[in-house]
This record gives structure tokens, sequence and C-alpha cells, in this order.
């Protein structure tokens, strides 16, 4: 079996359509101080054009500014990762 990472890796590039080499698993702090189980939240740098990523299952991919998050429709546990992940980089 590869090692964790290969696989995430793997698995990204097949959902994505993209190849990416780095992927950093992300640790966010709970929001409301409860661990949602089974959750596993990574980053990556890729620079590419949009149109080029693909997600099938009915999923939808956009690229928005970390700042127009607020205002986005998601769960508030999802705008405190993406703080969380701003403040890292």
């Amino acid at each position: 079996m590869p090692p964790r990472n290969e696989r995430h890796l793997r698995r990204a590039g097949q959902w994505t359509g993209i190849e990416l080499t780095i992927l950093a698993e992300f640790h966010p702090k709970p929001f409301d101080g409860r661990v949602r189980p089974g959750e596993n939240v990574f980053r990556s740098v890729w620079d590419g054009q949009e149109k080029d990523l693909v997600l099938g299952e009915g999923r939808e991919l956009r690229f928005v500014p970390l700042a127009d998050v607020t205002a986005m429709h998601v769960p508030p546990y999802i705008k405190d990762y993406v703080r969380q992940l701003a403040d890292l980089l």
C-alpha cells in the first residue's frame, strides 16, 4: 500500500484531472469544539486555469478571492477553515 500522502495525491488527480506534486494535510482547529470524524483537509498549490479542473459527481468548483468566502452560502465551519488556511499563507 502506498504511503498516505501518495494515495491522496493520486486521488486528488483522479478527482480533479490535474497532477499535484505536493499535498499537505491541514489540521484546522474545530470551529464549534466538535471534531468532524472522517474529515480530511488538504492544501496544495497549483498554477493552472480554472477550466482545466474537473470534479465530476455533480460538484462545482470555483476560484474566489479569500475575502469573498465570508459572503458565500457555506457552513460556518468551512468559512472558519478558510480563515485558518489564509492565516497559513
